[in-house]
């Protein structure tokens, strides 16, 4: 059975870019949704008219996942911290995975634990690992790129579009992936 998918906050930088790819891919998902809130549908009209199913509703609301087995959120600063009532009402509402808005550094490192940035993101995986383990049936990935990575595909940091080359420091056997946000 081919998977169904609830975007959040799929307006923003990360998800304008996942919701064009998931409208060319919509063949190989039983359904996308975006989840918004009532008043801001009509900024999903467009990709409406594409095959995307818009769910109005609230994130805190387990109603609002029914019919979807995976989440990935994209929510942004604003709405980070509530994340672990979205995994909540997710899993009430029958979502087996969650992909959380963790695109960035890996909140994990020691050195980034007391960077109050950093501090609801670091709930969040937290919250993910504990739900993981009162619900078998649940799942989560972490998807982790290099911090300010859009903003730093630059010569001026080593990174050669062009040529494809990357000037790397550190070990010289170290994988080193850079990936663009629309990529």
């Amino acid at each position: 059975m081919a998977p169904s998918v609830l975007l959040i906050g799929a307006s923003g930088a990360f998800g304008r870019p996942l919701v064009q790819e998931f409208i060319t891919e919509l063949s190989k998902f039983d359904k996308v949704g975006i989840l918004t809130d009532p008043s801001k549908a009509s900024k999903f009209a467009d990709v409406a008219s594409r095959g995307i199913k818009i769910v109005l509703g609230s994130f805190t609301d387990p109603k609002s996942y029914a019919g979807y087995d995976t989440v990935v959120s994209l929510a942004g600063n604003a709405i980070m911290r509530l994340q672990p009532a979205m995994i909540e009402a997710a899993i009430i509402g029958g979502v087996t995975h969650f992909y959380p808005s963790e695109y960035g550094s890996d909140v994990g490192q020691e050195a980034l634990k007391d960077l109050r940035y950093f501090r609801d993101k670091r709930v969040v995986r937290d919250h993910l690992v504990a739900a993981a383990r009162t619900h078998p049936n649940f799942h989560y990935t972490l998807m982790l790129t290099g911090p300010f990575t859009e903003w730093t595909i630059d010569k001026l940091y080593g990174v050669y579009r062009e040529e494809k080359k990357v000037v790397t420091y550190g070990r010289p056997d170290a994988t080193i992936d850079v990936t663009s946000i629309p990529e």
